[in-house]
Formats: structure tokens, C-alpha cells, sequence
């Protein structure tokens, strides 16, 4: 099987967001990698250029309001939506 290159298509602050909460969680390799290399493993993976992974972090630090995190908030809010769609749907299926 060939697997068909992909292309992050969002912005380069939003990738940033999840590298620096995988790196937080250090649920990859344990935390071992530097944040860099995390950095350069998920940009080379998603085909994007992230040239400046600690400035994007400091942008993001400076943002104001309930929440600094815009994406990953975003990204849970939707999945939680396509959950409760679903399950919706199986009850709807089940009467």
C-alpha cells in the first residue's frame, strides 16, 4: 500500500498548538525528543513548513481571553459534536 502524501492546510500557529501539547503530555517517545525535533517530525509527516515553533508559541502565550489555546479548543469541541451526532443517530436507529 502507497500512502498518499498529505498537506497540513491549516495555519502554522494551529500545528504548533498540537505539538506543544503532545510535547506537554509527552505522549511521544515518552517526551524523549527535543520539542525541535518533535517540531520537525510532525512538519516533515504533515508536509508543512514550521520554521519558528518557539515564536508561535510566544504569539499564542499573548493572546487574551477565556482560553490561549483557540485550536485545540476548537478541535475538541467539534469532536465532541461529531460524537454526540452520532450517538444520536444510533438512538434514532434503535427505536
Amino acid at each position: 500500500m502507497t500512502a498518499k502524501i498529505r498537506k497540513w492546510t491549516a495555519n502554522i500557529v494551529d500545528i504548533v498548538e498540537i505539538i506543544y501539547a503532545l510535547d506537554t503530555y509527552k505522549c511521544v517517545d515518552d517526551g524523549d525528543d527535543t520539542l525541535e525535533g518533535l517540531s520537525d517530525y510532525i512538519g516533515y509527516f504533515l508536509g508543512a513548513d514550521i520554521k519558528d515553533c518557539s515564536n508561535s508559541y510566544v504569539c499564542m502565550k499573548k493572546r487574551k481571553g477565556n482560553s490561549r489555546t483557540y485550536f485545540l479548543d476548537e478541535l475538541s469541541r467539534r469532536l465532541n459534536e461529531r460524537m454526540d451526532r452520532e450517538d444520536e443517530k444510533s438512538l434514532q436507529h434503535s427505536k
